[in-house]
């Protein structure tokens, strides 16, 4: 009696990774033609369940990494744009063993030109070093405001001692032109010191939301029908048939 249910073996007749030669053959087979089906089916779904692994883990270190911080993990763009290379796998699957094979396609897609290139037009953008900016502006900073102070309580010392209309006029330059003009440039470095951080973690949230996006595109089947089914439906298209069996794995 066999160890394996009909149930179970109903499931693989439904199953696209095992072709109909093995299908037939568990139908009236035992057990070993069970575990032959089992054999087939592992081995021509493995490239797609390595690469669904791959995207679910990408998925999961996306969620998990930290927003760029001075100091922080998360230095370059590349390591978020990184984490959508299995889908580009996916993607260039399809396009070079299905789309580019098609006997009626409207024009072949170049998988580096096309995907590539502009998924990761991004790359080299330093989180890391703009912080090292922020800090050095900041410290920069602190220097124009210290040299303010220093300098108005010189000059106060001076004024209050030096009198007449040269003293009248540097008073006047002074309070007119010169402490004004450095108090913007104090608001303008702050306004940097700011804006630099904002706009890292804008271009952050953009490039992650650009990678789950990706990441969500990857699908176990295209038009109902995985890749292994797809590369058959190809070489039919393409008149590379010779046998009913090879028709039979995709009707």
């Amino acid at each position: 009696m066999s160890k394996y249910t009909w149930e179970q073996k109903k499931a693989l007749l439904d199953d696209p990774y095992i072709t109909q030669g093995t299908k037939n053959a568990l139908i009236f087979g035992g057990d070993a033609a069970y575990e032959k089906a089992i054999a087939e089916r592992d081995s021509n779904a493995a490239a797609d369940k390595k690469q669904k692994t791959a995207v679910e883990k990408a998925d999961k270190d996306l969620d998990a990494m930290a927003r760029p911080a001075a100091g922080g993990s998360t230095t370059k763009s590349d390591q978020v744009l990184d984490l959508g290379n299995p889908a580009l796998d996916f993607f260039s699957d399809w396009i070079e063993q299905v789309w580019n094979k098609m006997p009626d396609k409207p024009s072949d897609l170049n998988y580096k030109t096309d995907i590539w290139d502009r998924f990761h037009e991004n790359r080299e953008i330093n989180f890391q070093a703009m912080f090292d900016e922020v800090e050095d502006l900041t410290d920069a900073k602190k220097t124009v405001e210290q040299t303010g102070t220093d300098a108005t309580s010189a000059l106060t010392t001076l004024f209050h001692d030096w009198k007449g209309e040269g003293a009248t006029a540097a008073k006047v330059k002074y309070e007119q032109r010169i402490q004004p003009d450095a108090k913007e440039l104090v608001a303008q470095m702050d306004g940097a010191i700011k804006l630099v951080p904002a706009t890292i973690d804008k271009i952050y949230t953009a490039l992650k939301l650009k990678v789950d996006e990706t990441l969500k595109l990857r699908v176990d089947k295209v038009a109902t029908a995985p890749l292994f089914t797809a590369k058959q439906v190809v070489e039919i298209a393409n008149g590379k048939v010779d046998s009913k069996d090879k028709l039979m794995d995709v009707a």
